[in-house]
């Protein structure tokens, strides 16, 4: 098996298990009937197991290609959340924002600060902790 999992690959694995179909799968990859059966026979050889029973009427998947399916839509979601968050870096609208606030700010100011920090940039992650003071220095050293 490569070290490298390509990702078009997987994406047609996924496209084919919901489709069960490879000229309907093909139409929906953007890739001709021919193209897109090697990208599969490709995959399954990379990975050194057969994911779908084929015949000249039916596609299924295999055993395999079903335990290995749930992995693959997770693996694509990871993917697209990933290029989200590059964008929202590459833009400065996103990320991920961590700070502490005592007891008493969160009870003063911390609204005001989050709703302009939301409004600033609403794609960002903000992790807040609240907290005695001291117990905030040893989460910083920690």
């Amino acid at each position: 098996m490569d070290d490298l999992i390509d990702l078009k690959r997987i994406r047609h694995l996924v496209i084919l298990a919901d489709e069960l179909s490879f000229s309907r799968a093909a139409t929906l990859a953007r890739l001709s009937q021919t193209a897109f059966s090697r990208s599969i026979q490709a995959l399954e050889r990379d990975l050194n197991l057969r994911l779908f029973d084929r015949t000249t009427r039916s596609v299924q998947l295999t055993a395999a290609g079903r335990q290995l399916l749930v992995r693959a839509r997770a693996l694509l979601d990871m993917a697209d959340n990933l290029t989200v968050e590059a964008d929202d870096l590459a833009t400065a609208e996103g990320g991920e924002l961590k700070f502490g606030a005592s007891l008493m700010v969160s009870s003063g100011v911390l609204h005001d600060v989050m709703n302009t920090l939301r409004s600033r940039s609403p794609a960002a992650r903000l992790d807040i902790v609240v907290n005695h003071g001291q117990h905030l220095c040893q989460l910083l050293v920690d």
